[in-house]
Protein backbone atom coordinates (compact mmCIF):
# COMPACT_ATOMS: atom_id res chain seq x y z
CA UNK A 1 0.00 0.00 0.00
CA UNK A 2 1.40 3.37 -0.99
CA UNK A 3 1.66 6.28 1.43
CA UNK A 4 1.39 8.83 -1.33
CA UNK A 5 -1.04 11.63 -0.75
CA UNK A 6 -2.54 13.88 -3.33
CA UNK A 7 -1.66 17.51 -2.69
CA UNK A 8 -4.32 19.55 -0.96
CA UNK A 9 -5.65 22.43 -3.01
CA UNK A 10 -4.35 25.78 -1.86
CA UNK A 11 -7.06 28.19 -0.82
CA UNK A 12 -6.56 31.52 -2.58
CA UNK A 13 -5.81 34.60 -0.51
CA UNK A 14 -8.89 36.77 -0.97
CA UNK A 15 -8.20 40.45 -1.52
CA UNK A 16 -10.53 43.45 -1.50
CA UNK A 17 -8.80 46.04 -3.68
CA UNK A 18 -9.83 49.71 -3.76
CA UNK A 19 -8.29 51.14 -6.93
CA UNK A 20 -9.69 53.69 -9.37
CA UNK A 21 -7.12 53.24 -12.15
CA UNK A 22 -8.08 50.35 -14.46
CA UNK A 23 -4.48 50.01 -15.70
CA UNK A 24 -3.03 49.90 -12.18
CA UNK A 25 -5.73 47.50 -11.01
CA UNK A 26 -5.01 45.13 -13.90
CA UNK A 27 -1.24 45.28 -13.32
CA UNK A 28 -1.67 44.54 -9.63
CA UNK A 29 -4.13 41.72 -10.30
CA UNK A 30 -1.76 40.09 -12.81
CA UNK A 31 1.22 40.46 -10.45
CA UNK A 32 -0.68 38.92 -7.56
CA UNK A 33 -2.20 36.08 -9.53
CA UNK A 34 1.14 35.20 -11.12
CA UNK A 35 2.81 35.22 -7.69
CA UNK A 36 0.46 32.69 -6.16
CA UNK A 37 -3.09 31.82 -5.30
CA UNK A 38 -4.74 35.21 -5.01
CA UNK A 39 -8.37 36.09 -5.69
CA UNK A 40 -8.81 39.83 -6.22
CA UNK A 41 -12.11 41.73 -6.01
CA UNK A 42 -11.62 45.28 -7.24
CA UNK A 43 -13.94 48.07 -6.16
CA UNK A 44 -13.87 51.66 -7.36
CA UNK A 45 -16.52 53.50 -5.35
CA UNK A 46 -17.08 54.20 -1.66
CA UNK A 47 -20.38 52.29 -1.85
CA UNK A 48 -18.77 49.19 -3.36
CA UNK A 49 -15.94 49.35 -0.82
CA UNK A 50 -18.39 49.55 2.10
CA UNK A 51 -20.43 46.72 0.59
CA UNK A 52 -17.31 44.58 0.25
CA UNK A 53 -16.37 45.27 3.87
CA UNK A 54 -19.89 44.36 5.00
CA UNK A 55 -19.91 41.07 3.06
CA UNK A 56 -16.50 40.17 4.45
CA UNK A 57 -14.60 37.02 3.60
CA UNK A 58 -11.40 38.85 2.67
CA UNK A 59 -7.94 37.99 3.99
CA UNK A 60 -6.41 41.37 3.19
CA UNK A 61 -7.45 44.81 1.96
CA UNK A 62 -5.36 46.77 -0.54
CA UNK A 63 -6.05 50.42 -1.23
CA UNK A 64 -4.55 53.10 -3.36
CA UNK A 65 -3.47 55.95 -1.11
CA UNK A 66 -5.22 58.57 -3.23
CA UNK A 67 -8.23 57.06 -5.01
CA UNK A 68 -10.45 59.77 -6.51
CA UNK A 69 -13.72 58.58 -5.03
CA UNK A 70 -12.56 57.87 -1.47
CA UNK A 71 -9.64 59.29 0.48
CA UNK A 72 -7.17 56.61 1.58
CA UNK A 73 -7.35 57.71 5.22
CA UNK A 74 -11.14 57.36 5.10
CA UNK A 75 -10.84 53.92 3.48
CA UNK A 76 -8.51 52.87 6.31
CA UNK A 77 -10.91 54.25 8.94
CA UNK A 78 -13.84 52.37 7.39
CA UNK A 79 -11.84 49.15 7.19
CA UNK A 80 -10.74 49.41 10.84
CA UNK A 81 -14.37 50.01 11.82
CA UNK A 82 -16.06 47.34 9.69
CA UNK A 83 -13.29 44.70 9.37
CA UNK A 84 -10.90 45.30 12.25
CA UNK A 85 -9.11 41.95 12.00
CA UNK A 86 -8.30 42.20 8.29
CA UNK A 87 -4.83 43.55 7.42
CA UNK A 88 -4.97 46.78 5.40
CA UNK A 89 -2.12 47.71 3.07
CA UNK A 90 -1.70 50.86 1.03
CA UNK A 91 -0.42 50.34 -2.50
CA UNK A 92 0.58 53.64 -4.05
CA UNK A 93 2.98 55.30 -6.40
CA UNK A 94 2.96 58.63 -4.65
CA UNK A 95 3.10 58.26 -0.89
CA UNK A 96 5.68 60.28 0.98
CA UNK A 97 7.57 59.08 4.03
CA UNK A 98 5.52 61.21 6.45
CA UNK A 99 2.21 60.00 4.98
CA UNK A 100 3.42 56.39 5.09
CA UNK A 101 4.35 56.68 8.76
CA UNK A 102 0.98 58.29 9.54
CA UNK A 103 -0.82 55.50 7.68
CA UNK A 104 0.91 52.83 9.76
CA UNK A 105 0.28 54.77 12.98
CA UNK A 106 -3.40 54.98 11.97
CA UNK A 107 -3.67 51.22 11.60
CA UNK A 108 -2.39 50.23 8.17
CA UNK A 109 -0.35 47.03 8.30
CA UNK A 110 2.07 48.36 5.69
CA UNK A 111 2.43 50.18 2.41
CA UNK A 112 3.87 48.99 -0.88
CA UNK A 113 5.02 51.22 -3.71
CA UNK A 114 3.34 50.27 -6.99
CA UNK A 115 6.62 50.05 -8.92
CA UNK A 116 7.88 47.54 -6.34
CA UNK A 117 4.71 45.46 -6.29
CA UNK A 118 5.89 42.93 -8.82
CA UNK A 119 8.92 42.05 -6.67
CA UNK A 120 7.21 42.28 -3.32
CA UNK A 121 3.65 41.03 -3.84
CA UNK A 122 4.00 37.52 -2.54
CA UNK A 123 6.44 38.25 0.27
CA UNK A 124 4.81 41.40 1.70
CA UNK A 125 1.18 40.39 1.49
CA UNK A 126 1.71 36.85 2.76
CA UNK A 127 3.95 37.94 5.63
CA UNK A 128 1.37 40.56 6.64
CA UNK A 129 -1.42 38.01 6.67
CA UNK A 130 0.62 35.44 8.60
CA UNK A 131 1.77 38.02 11.15
CA UNK A 132 -1.81 38.77 12.22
Amino acid sequence: MSSEHSPRPVEPIRILHLEDSPADAESIRRALESAGAFEVRRVTSPEAFIEGLAKGGFDVILSDFRPRALDGAEALRLAREKAPGVPFLFVSDGIGEEAAVQAVVSGAADFILKPSLFRLAMREICSTIWAV
